[in-house]
């Protein structure tokens, strides 16, 4: 969208996710949310939980500093099947899909950002919100779709996960929230073995672009894993998605798929 202005609700027309629902309109942001940060830890990359990354979150959105569109209708088509095949997947009820909103160029809130506490909107629950960057840089077009389609499946993921109560477990069983981050790049994995037609080597390719920056403060709050650890996991629930096409069973595998890695 030009000068980075918001649409509105009016103006989307088909780019509205589901039918029904608030779509790439609605909007809400509130602590506790789970955020894919750019700026990093110790220089590097770090998915991680801070209220005040929700705080900043909340006023972009409120601001309208937070896009509804690209400003390229194709990739606004390509965004929206994605969005539809994510709250499908993971079973989303009508009603309680997530807003999503596109983070602008350098915008606080890093690549990616998920929240499932209270909702502004009557007809969702949630936001998700995507660096419009990620569908930028020098992959080819298709792969850059693939990319981002992981980042959203992770966010996603992180939304089923508040959901199912699983956040608080697997924060305990780790504290720097790193098993929270991989069960959620397991089950983008996952999500991700259900688009038609996507080999293993172009999710290859894709996720050792958006992973090349994993953080090593392994012992620091935020931290969701190593380069390698991350990769692992987005591949391995790739490479087991065919055993279920439910996302309760996914989870399942992704939880005894980090109890492989504790032994």
């Amino acid at each position: 969208m030009p000068n980075g202005e918001a649409e509105t609700c009016g103006s989307i027309g088909r780019r509205h996710y589901l039918l029904g629902i608030a779509g790439m309109c609605a909007c809400c942001a509130v602590p506790g949310a789970i955020a894919q940060e750019r700026s990093p830890i110790q220089g590097d990359g770090g998915c991680f939980f801070l209220e005040q990354v929700a705080g900043q979150v909340t006023t972009d959105v409120r601001q309208r500093t937070f896009r509804t569109s690209t400003g390229v209708a194709q990739s606004d088509a390509a965004v929206y099947q994605m969005l539809t095949r994510a709250a499908t997947a993971f079973g989303f009820e009508s009603g309680r899909y997530p807003s999503f909103r596109f983070i602008p160029p350098k915008g606080e809130g890093g690549d990616g950002y998920a929240t499932n506490a209270v909702t502004l909107d009557a007809n969702a629950q949630g936001l998700v919100a995507l660096s419009v960057e990620l569908l930028h840089g020098s992959l080819p077009e298709e792969l850059k779709l693939v990319g981002f389609e992981v980042i959203l499946g992770h966010e996603f993921a992180h939304i089923y996960q508040a959901r199912k109560t699983l956040t608080g477990a697997l924060f305990a069983a780790n504290s720097t929230g790193k098993l929270v981050e991989l069960h959620s790049d397991f089950l983008a994995g996952w999500f991700m073995s259900k688009r038609n037609s996507l080999d293993r080597e172009s999710l290859n390719v894709a996720v050792n672009a958006l992973f090349s920056r994993g953080d090593n403060s392994v012992n620091k709050p935020g931290h969701h894993g190593t380069k390698a650890e991350r990769y692992a996991a987005v591949m391995q629930g790739f490479i087991r998605g065919p055993t279920t096409d439910h996302v309760d069973g996914a989870s399942d595998n992704a939880i005894a798929y980090l109890e492989e890695l504790r032994k």
